[in-house]
């Protein structure tokens, strides 16, 4: 699937075959300042792109000038476009969000709806590499509406193939599926066999993934059937290749034997080594399984400079740590010894590898928001520096001009008093830039402690990498959270954040929420106000997920004129509120409803507990 998405991000941006450059650069004094330039200049970017990334990105940047000084919209969404690609090339997802959204700047001015969802999707394909997986999918979403407005039902498919990815990415297994089967049926109303094989092998793996071993491997023989007929040897080796390892589960040794001989031999014709290397894999693993430790040696060996000719660390590593058991039963002790070695390197790279990308996506994130967050910031001081000089100078001028003081008098209490909620914002957005300073930095510092302990103690780091993760996690959720109570306009609306959360924490513990949330105009609610009331929400669900052992959750939002009405009821096995020990969420819902103004009451009983906020704003 990632090399579908790399083939589609080059397929998107219009990727060109490199031309002889020097042909090029030949006819480039002879050409005039004109649109023809402006693609040569491009073409000679093109060029350039694989051998020299400076040389390609200044060819380009001359073609974007050209192109704007003549107005020439298309060419300069076609060089945005190459520049994307330059850039995704070398790694640098900044510069590829900046130009993809130029582009489709530009694409929407234009109107071509074809390439629109070919741009969405590239986009989408950034932020699932950001982790950014809600990006993700509502790109995805504005990525489908153009395709069906297009009418192309092929990059409809190849759409669906790349939300199942975002969900598989995700562990959301049945959503995934659901959108791979959506693909299988377009490629099949296409007639599209190649297309329609490759979807199919990837719903096997999702199948197995899911424990579905027998749907699995229905699922792989027709996708062997499919390659069989294209003629295509490197699918047909590699489905065969899954279908050997199904049967290896199975303990089906013979037939494994049969289909794995079948998939070498296919394998040979494709001339692919690398096709070649996980077939030379799983004929290890056979063996390795049927304790025929000496050809699983052979196999093995066989397969481990193929991946590290291509720089496979994840097959590396599993090649050694099939050779270090084998030897060790061989009774070579110094040979097992020597691929424990490899393994352990191997292990502690992509570990690191892992670590470094979790890191490099939250640091990412981060700098999106504090980015956002210091534009803000700027801007209200800006703000309210030009309104502080403008209050002095009505000041002035008011003191001179006596016939006119009580008009005078009137819009300077206007304006002092918007003044005053103004400051007390700021105030506010400066508490909250420092809060996610402090808490940001205090975990990624524990993230860079645990990422040492783990260098340091390979053996034990399992645990180490588990609360790694978790901490990982809570930052992100952290900083999610307290940048939409800052601007939740940018982001999802209290309603969305509200069912968002609900379902999500519902859904993993089992629970069925019912959820009667009745929208919140943007300007009915102060930030304070509107942090303070979904930290309750959110308190409340979470004790009555934990602790009330119930099946059914109900939650109200409603609003009548200005009062607003939450109610959050569980049916599980109620509590005393008079008896329980007063805990920091209790006190913390308290606290909040007090800094609300708001009236906050808690009945329970066996079989039910109800939370109800009210509050008149």
């Amino acid at each position: 699937m990632t090399k579908f998405l790399y083939m589609l991000l080059l397929t998107s941006m219009g990727f060109a075959q490199n031309p002889r450059t020097d042909s090029l650069r030949v006819l480039l004094p002879a050409t005039q300042r004109d649109t023809h330039c402006v693609n040569l200049l491009r073409a000679l970017g093109d060029a350039q792109e694989r051998g020299d990334s400076a040389i390609a990105g200044e060819y380009y940047r001359k073609s974007a000038t050209l192109a704007r000084a003549l107005n020439h919209l298309e060419g300069l969404e076609r060089v945005y476009a190459r520049m994307a690609t330059l850039h995704f090339l070398n790694s640098n997802f900044d510069k590829v969000h900046r130009y993809v959204d130029s582009s489709l700047y530009l694409l929407h001015k234009i109107g071509e709806p074809r390439k629109l969802a070919d741009a969405y999707l590239t986009r989408a394909n950034i932020h699932l590499k950001s982790g950014n997986y809600q990006q993700a999918l509502n790109d995805c979403l504005s990525a489908e509406t153009y395709a069906r407005r297009s009418n192309d039902k092929g990059a409809l498919a190849h759409i669906f193939q790349f939300q199942a990815n975002v969900y598989r990415a995700q562990n959301q297994l049945g959503s995934a599926m659901e959108f791979q089967d959506k693909s299988i049926t377009l490629f099949r109303e296409l007639d599209d066999r190649t297309e329609l094989g490759h979807a199919l092998y990837s719903s096997a793996m999702l199948l197995l993934r899911m424990n579905k071993t027998q749907e699995a491997r229905r699922v792989i023989h027709t996708a062997i059937a499919i390659a069989d007929s294209t003629k295509n040897f490197a699918h047909m080796a590699t489905y065969r290749q899954v279908l050997t390892e199904i049967l290896l589960d199975e303990k089906k040794y013979g037939e494994a034997e049969v289909t794995a001989t079948q998939a070498l031999s296919y394998a040979e014709q494709s001339n692919s080594r690398e096709v070649r290397g996980y077939v030379l894999e799983v004929f290890a693993l056979l063996h390795a399984a049927q304790q025929n430790h000496a050809e699983t040696v052979r196999y093995a060996l066989a397969a481990y400079p193929i991946f590290e000719s291509v720089k496979d660390p994840w097959h590396q590593r599993k090649l050694a740590s099939i050779l270090a058991d084998a030897y060790e039963k061989l009774g070579k002790p110094d040979r097992a010894l020597q691929y424990q070695k490899i393994f352990n390197q191997w292990n502690d790279h992509l570990l690191r590898q892992e670590l470094d990308t979790e890191t490099e996506h939250l640091q990412l994130q981060f700098r999106y928001r504090e980015k956002d967050n210091e534009l803000k910031l700027l801007a209200q001081e800006k703000e309210l520096q030009e309104q502080r000089l403008a209050r002095q100078t009505m000041v002035s001028l008011f003191t001179g001009m006596l016939a006119l003081l009580f008009l005078g008098g009137i819009i300077l209490l206007r304006n002092r008093s918007r003044l005053k909620h103004q400051i007390q914002e700021l105030k506010l957005r400066n508490h909250i830039a420092s809060d996610l300073h402090d808490e940001v930095g205090s975990s990624l510092s524990s993230i860079h402690l645990l990422s040492q302990m783990i260098s340091k103690k390979p053996e034990n780091s399992a645990h180490l990498m588990d609360t790694l993760i978790r901490n990982v996690k809570e930052t992100v959720d952290r900083i999610t959270d307290i940048v939409w109570m800052v601007k939740p306009e940018e982001n999802e609306s209290l309603r969305g954040k509200m069912e968002r959360f609900a379902f999500d924490i519902c859904n993993s513990a089992g629970i069925e929420p019912e959820l009667e949330i009745s929208p919140v105009r943007k300007d009915a609610l102060s930030m304070e106000q509107r942090k303070n009331i979904y930290l309750i929400f959110k308190e409340a669900v979470n004790n009555a997920v934990k602790y009330s052992g119930t099946e059914k959750l109900r939650i109200e939002l409603t609003q009548n004129g200005k009062q607003l009405v939450l109610c959050v009821t569980d049916y599980g096995r109620g509590f005393d509120p008079q008896s329980v020990p007063r805990g920091n969420g209790l006190y913390n819902m308290e606290k909040r409803a007090s800094e609300l103004n708001a009236d906050l009451r808690i009945t329970a009983g066996p079989g039910r507990t109800q939370l109800r906020l009210t509050l008149n704003h």
